[in-house]
């Protein structure tokens, strides 16, 4: 009886530990993308990147292709903007999960420039949050507040310019995603159930 007992309350902590879902934080710094990649959607760091800006990419870039481009010495994501235009770009998980975004570092897209870059988070439960911080020609931390549960985040920039003008680079995004979803949760919790529940029935047929 006290051995069932036990299993009882595994499981049901097993049950409730699965359906909570796991978490991953994770700090998106793109150095997994070794070349520069110029597209109007980049798949980067478990993230997909959509971009609406007349110069973008995500990479190192070298001097010789923008020697007036701001850069921190490491690969980062860089949006410029477009005459009479603003430099856009729209972050989402690439499984379609739910994430939080609770920390990034920007700067201008110009070394030369300041700007800037507007915040846009939608929640996945709907409704939306916002913020908005000065930028200049250094990277530079800033930290968000109520971005949680989101289903994408648009950074854009306020100032509009020319060709690799009047736009942003961000870099080092402190991201918490869901690692398991709740409906696979879910089953995996029914199996770990049925699983403990055969235990339990050899148990007592072993009696």
């Amino acid at each position: 009886m006290k051995a069932l007992s036990t299993l009882a309350r595994a499981s049901a902590a097993l049950a409730v530990a699965l359906a909570a879902g796991a978490t991953q934080a994770a700090v998106v710094d793109f150095e997994s993308v070794t070349s520069d990649q110029f597209a109007g959607v980049i798949n980067a760091d478990g993230y997909q990147w959509t971009f609406s800006a007349a110069g973008w990419f995500i990479g190192p870039a070298t001097v010789a292709f923008c020697p007036s481009c701001t850069t921190n010495g490491t690969s980062r994501l860089v949006a410029a903007g477009d005459r009479g235009d603003t430099a856009r770009v729209t972050m989402t998980d690439l499984g379609g999960a739910a994430f939080d975004l609770a920390s990034f570092d920007a700067a201008t897209a110009n070394s030369t420039e300041t700007n800037i870059i507007d915040v846009l988070g939608t929640y996945a439960a709907g409704g939306t949050v916002s913020a908005s911080f000065a930028i200049d020609g250094s990277f530079d931390g800033y930290s968000l507040s109520g971005f949680t549960g989101l289903s994408s985040v648009v950074f854009s920039s306020r100032i509009s310019g020319s060709y690799n003008f009047g736009g942003f680079s961000i870099d080092n995004l402190s991201s918490t995603g869901t690692a398991v979803s709740a409906p696979g949760s879910l089953a995996l919790s029914g199996l770990a159930l049925l699983a403990l529940g055969g235990v339990a029935r050899r148990r007592g047929a072993a009696r």
